[in-house]
């Protein structure tokens, strides 16, 4: 019986405790959890219009409710109903989300909803002690979360506890929380960062120079005048290297010489060959290789130490006596024994504003760092208000003109310089993923960046769900939270809501103990360069058109030179052949002489008809001319045909111009005609026929005015290749006749023709 008892009894024990485990794992199973929600950007995205008597629904949260409302019903949710099937009990699991009566933006106020027990009592303590704090009474009074479809509203008498089941939204794990509430592990680390106005400055052309004194820069300015001068007198008439293209040229590449060196000495590629000039520039190098060293080291610091009165990190808070917002109370920081430590500056809290995690920090660091002494305003918020309203950032709205908002500490930081201003802190500190998330928005609202991280965060801390005491809830949650660390889905949430320091767009470096350069440092040495580079260009540009113009100068002058080459040949070419046409117009006249008796007794009819017919006109001299002259002229290719045509080219010229040639006709004189026939000749120069001036040269006709072929090149061109046609034609029906009249003239024996004793033609 002995050994039955105690073997039930191990039963019930381990029964015992298999229950109590169940029990342990799965206390959230088929209960609903009531959440005092703080509202907080990026973290809990509400509407609080939507919410009835503190209670969200669904649509309060419109289609993104933040990155811990999705983590919790989106993530952890159904890992907890998970949990419950596993178990084999029922996986009912809901939440439902209350926000606070006031103060919804304020971490505390929500953890006093949990604290009291009481979706209403949002009781302050005296915020006017350094070591003030407040009780949690919920942790004697708490009889745990409702069952599934209980609890639908405040002061539902099913609920089976008056206030929240626990806390969420961007709810820092604190020390004197811990004291208070139960945490689950932290689902994201969070660590503060400082926020000032972006370094707004302007231009300075001469910072580049503001290292050295006026006195040192006019002194090396002086030296290198001194090293130019002595260039053009000693080196300039001995060294080849410097250009001598014109007089004026040896001064300016003796300047690029002085000048190029003092910033290295083999720049500008010379070299001086004098002793005297040896000795001068090595003095020259030395001294440029001193200066150049000694600004190297001096500006580097000087623009770093530019810098040196904004703000760049947490320390510079601390310790160089630069403001900073917080919301937190405000005190008389020269009363004796102050409740807070540092020097209170002002602001628009109360005495009985909550303080915040940021201003616990500060005194924090007070504290415990006897040198840290910050200078403080406070404030009630982080956003601004008016009329109860938040003013959104927008680009045609400026919080720092509207009369009556009450600042919250971002808008006190950017209207420090406003002209309405009557806040001046220099900076604010918040948590960093908070502040990467609203900077980023203020900028994709406004385009701007008017505020701006600075500095290495600092002061970690986490954000966790915070539970009652007495109600061991955490054990599942903490569960969800380390399996969504471990598969990476915390991760993709944190790029999601761009709450990453490589995430912002508004941000500021300082390193290594310096103010990041920036365009404005440097906007001096850039603008000389640039000045430098357009000058450099037009004097490159203005050199090649000049060389450009030259070249074509050039070929202009080789193409004048051909044309009056060709022309001095063509004119030489018809002087040529006038020469050989008056020898042999000599010719002409003598085998005239010795034949004149025999033309004389030849009185036939047909020679005076063909000489009418051939000459197309009337015979001139006695009978028996026209025929022998003809005659002589058929032998040498001439007629009187040649002459009418030489008149009719003199009457065609001045008819078709109208302007060219004067009524009178030049009719050529006796033996001006050459052997060739004119067509011949107008034939040979015809692929000058732009030429016409030698074309009536070589014909001995009248030359034509320079302008008037130049008006009338083109008709003049047309006419000499109609009165070369026409010439030719003439030519042609002059052998036609004479060839015509050889035919019928048939020569005899005795040497008479045979129709009668008529000559025979030759």
């Amino acid at each position: 019986l002995i050994l039955l008892q105690g073997i039930a009894l191990v039963a019930i024990g381990r029964l015992a405790g298999v229950a109590a485990q169940i029990d342990f794992e799965t206390p959230h199973c088929g209960k609903r959890f009531r959440i005092a929600t703080h509202l907080a950007r990026p973290f809990m995205l509400v509407d609080p219009t939507k919410c009835v008597d503190q209670r969200c629904p669904r649509e309060a949260f419109g289609e993104d409710g933040g990155f811990t409302y999705n983590l919790m019903m989106d993530e952890i949710l159904p890992i907890l109903k998970r949990q419950c099937r596993e178990a084999g009990v029922p996986d009912d699991v809901e939440f439902t989300w209350y926000i606070p009566a006031s103060g919804r933006d304020l971490a505390s106020n929500a953890v006093k909803m949990v604290c009291n027990g009481n979706m209403k009592d949002l009781r302050n303590v005296d915020q006017t002690s350094l070591n003030a704090t407040f009780d949690c009474p919920a942790n004697s009074a708490y009889s745990g979360p409702s069952n599934v479809g209980d609890c639908d509203y405040i002061g539902d008498p099913t609920c089976a506890s008056q206030g929240p089941d626990m806390v969420a939204g961007a709810v820092h794990i604190l020390r004197e929380r811990l004291d208070l509430l139960d945490f689950s592990v932290p689902y994201l680390t969070v660590q503060q960062i400082v926020v000032k106005t972006r370094t707004e400055e302007p231009p300075d052309f001469m910072n580049v120079f503001k290292c050295f004194a006026f006195d040192l820069w006019a002194a090396l300015f002086l030296e290198i005048l001194v090293v130019w001068v002595l260039i053009l007198l000693i080196e300039s008439h001995a060294n080849e290297q410097i250009s001598k293209e014109t007089w004026f040229a040896p001064f300016y590449d003796s300047w690029f010489w002085a000048f190029g060196s003092a910033f290295n000495a083999g720049g500008p590629g010379k070299s001086p060959v004098t002793v005297a000039g040896r000795i001068f520039m090595v003095g020259h190098y030395f001294l440029m290789a001193l200066i150049v060293a000694t600004y190297t080291g001096a500006f580097g610091p000087f623009l770093s130490s530019q810098g040196e009165n904004t703000v760049k990190d947490f320390d510079s808070l601390a310790y160089d006596g630069k403001s900073v917002v917080v919301r937190g109370p405000m005190w008389d920081s020269e009363v004796p024994e102050a409740p807070f430590m540092g020097k209170h500056v002002g602001g628009n809290s109360e005495t009985t504003t909550t303080r915040s995690t940021q201003f616990k920090l500060l005194q924090t660091t007070m504290r415990t760092d006897s040198a840290a002494n910050f200078q403080v305003w406070t404030t009630t918020s982080m956003d601004t208000y008016w009329d109860g309203q938040l003013i959104e950032p927008r680009q045609d709205l400026d919080p720092c003109l509207v009369s009556g908002a009450i600042l919250g500490a971002y808008d006190m930081v950017k209207c420090r310089d406003a002209i309405t201003a009557v806040y001046y802190p220099e900076s604010t500190i918040f948590d960093a993923p908070s502040v990467f998330y609203e900077l980023n928005r203020r900028q994709k609202s406004t385009g701007l960046c008017e505020l701006v991280t600075i500095g290495p965060q600092f002061s970690p801390t986490g954000f966790g769900f915070g539970f009652v005491k007495t109600a061991p809830i955490s054990v599942p949650f903490n569960r969800a939270i380390q399996e969504l660390m471990r598969n990476g889905t915390i991760e993709l949430y944190r790029e999601r809501y761009q709450i990453r320091r490589q995430d912002s767009l508004c941000s500021e470096d300082w390193m290594d103990g310096a103010e990041q350069m920036t365009i404005q440092k440097l906007f001096g040495l850039i603008v000389f360069t640039i000045i430098g580079i357009l000058m450099s260009c037009a004097q490159g540009l203005h050199a090649r058109w000049k060389k450009q113009d030259r070249e074509v100068q050039a070929r202009l002058d080789r193409e004048a030179a051909e044309k009056e080459a060709a022309e001095k040949e063509a004119a030489e070419e018809a002087a040529r052949l006038a020469a050989e046409a008056e020898a042999e117009a000599g010719e002409d006249d003598d085998e005239e002489g010795s034949n004149e008796d025999e033309a004389e007794g030849n009185q036939s009819s047909l020679p005076n008809q063909l000489g009418m017919q051939a000459m197309g006109g009337p015979m001139i001299g006695r009978p028996g001319a026209g025929m022998q002259a003809s005659f002589k002229r058929a032998k040498s290719g001439q007629s009187n045909a040649d002459s009418q045509n030489s008149e009719e080219m003199v009457r065609l010229g001045s008819f078709r111009t109208g302007k060219v040639f004067k009524s009178k006709v030049i009719t050529p004189r006796r033996g001006t005609i050459p052997k060739e026939s004119l067509s011949h000749r107008v034939q040979q120069m015809l692929p000058q026929a732009d030429k016409l001036e030698q074309i009536l040269k070589a014909i001995k006709l009248p030359s034509l005015p320079k302008k008037v072929q130049r008006d009338n090149a083109a008709e003049l061109a047309k006419v000499a290749k109609e009165l070369q046609g026409d010439f030719i034609s003439r030519v042609e029906s002059v052998g036609r006749t004479l060839s015509s009249a050889t035919a019928t003239a048939t020569p005899s024996a005795d040497g008479n023709a045979s129709d009668g004793g008529r000559p025979a033609l030759a």
